[in-house]
């Protein structure tokens, strides 16, 4: 968007990789995916971004047949009318979170509202059966979500709905001395000096909440001799926001660009599961375990955990099977103390096969979880 008019940027290549340029008059970018929502994005830059300064950043999505779940559900307590049970998770950590669901009938125009609680057990909606409804989920923290009862429902339905945080995230470039090591860079809130963001090398992005927009930051960069080598301030506004840091170097002393080159995949494993199953077999925990303590013993280091399944069966309950077994294996992680931040999680369903699902042999070799490792 720029000057009130939509202008195409270009379009990604065949792994969601793209390169483009923006303008100064440049105000929002829109991301369109097929089986996706489009997302829109604000973008602000500060005063002193170079006209060829570069940046990369990362766009979490989720598919849209994947962000509503819908599926039966056999409460503890059957009700006599039309039940509705709701759960909101965290789509990137899985986790349940409070929320608000608020539903609206299309026939009265009446808005009938419900707090959905972050415990293990769904919360119950008792709703009219005659009207079409549609809602909205909102969550602190996220951004909201709006929805149709599906047609065709039974008495008893579990609506499981994923919301993503705000896409508020600092897009960062570094200007720093060539041969200059760094001992450690900082981000402060220049009003609450118990906020403090710290680190060996400064990310080229750093976001989820982790910067409220309008708010103001200051950033340093301190090298190995103790000098002060970079010290600027910036706003955060919503959206992203492109900042370019800038050093100050000793006289005569060149300037390097960190590099901002996307990562290169060393090393992969891969996990597999039993048909319609998600559970982990002792052999993957024996996988996970090795993983777990090279992923904490290196904190720098990355993965990508994607899970996938075979063509059999519905291609809505293969991605939510999918889903399920990265999220197994993910939380598995976690709880033998990997870092949330050291993993990358997504799903394919049954969209890309390792192998022709003509045969049992080859069916039970999509039923995967691959684990591809990188550096930060």
């Amino acid at each position: 968007m720029e000057n009130g008019q939509n202008r195409f940027l270009g379009q990604s290549n065949a792994t969601g990789e793209f390169s483009i340029r923006i303008t100064d008059a440049t105000k929002e970018l829109a991301f369109r995916v097929k089986g996706y929502p489009t997302t829109v994005i604000p973008i602000s830059k500060n005063a002193r971004v170079d006209t060829n300064a570069r940046f990369r950043v990362d766009l979490p999505m989720i598919m849209a047949d994947s962000q509503q779940v819908r599926q039966a559900y056999l409460p503890a307590v059957p009700t006599k009318h039309r039940s509705i049970y709701f759960q909101t998770q965290d789509a990137r950590a899985f986790r349940r979170i409070p929320a608000t669901v608020c539903f609206r009938y299309a026939s009265s125009g009446r808005t009938q509202c419900v707090d959905i609680s972050a415990d293990a057990t769904p919360t119950l909606a008792l709703l009219n059966a005659t009207e079409k409804i549609t809602f909205e989920v909102r969550a602190k923290g996220y951004q909201p979500y709006s929805g149709t009862l599906t047609d065709g429902q039974t008495d008893e339905e579990l609506y499981v709905i994923k919301l993503l945080m705000p896409n508020n995230v600092l897009v960062a470039s570094y200007e720093l001395p060539a041969n200059q090591k760094l001992d450690h860079f900082e981000f402060r809130h220049v009003a609450d000096k118990n906020y403090t963001v710290r680190g060996p090398v400064p990310p080229p992005t750093l976001g989820w909440n982790t910067f409220k927009p309008g708010n103001t930051y200051r950033f340093t960069a301190t090298g190995q001799n103790g000098e002060v080598v970079a010290d600027e301030q910036f706003r955060m506004e919503p959206g992203w926001t492109f900042v370019q840091f800038h050093a100050k170097p000793a006289a005569g002393a060149r300037l390097m660009s960190i590099d901002l080159a996307k990562p290169t995949y060393f090393d992969s494993a891969v996990l597999y599961f039993n048909q319609s199953e998600y559970a982990l077999g002792e052999v993957s925990k024996r996988k996970l375990d090795s993983i777990s303590w090279r992923m904490i013993k290196l904190r720098p280091l990355m993965a990508q955990v994607t899970g996938h399944t075979d063509n059999v069966g519905p291609r809505s309950l293969n991605l939510t099977l999918s889903e399920y077994r990265t999220r197994v294996v993910s939380n598995y992680l976690h709880k033998k103390g990997v870092d949330p931040n050291q993993l990358v999680t997504c799903w394919q369903g049954p969209n890309a096969p390792v192998a022709s699902n003509d045969t049992e042999l080859n069916k039970a070799k999509n039923r995967r979880v691959v684990l591809r490792f990188f550096s930060k």
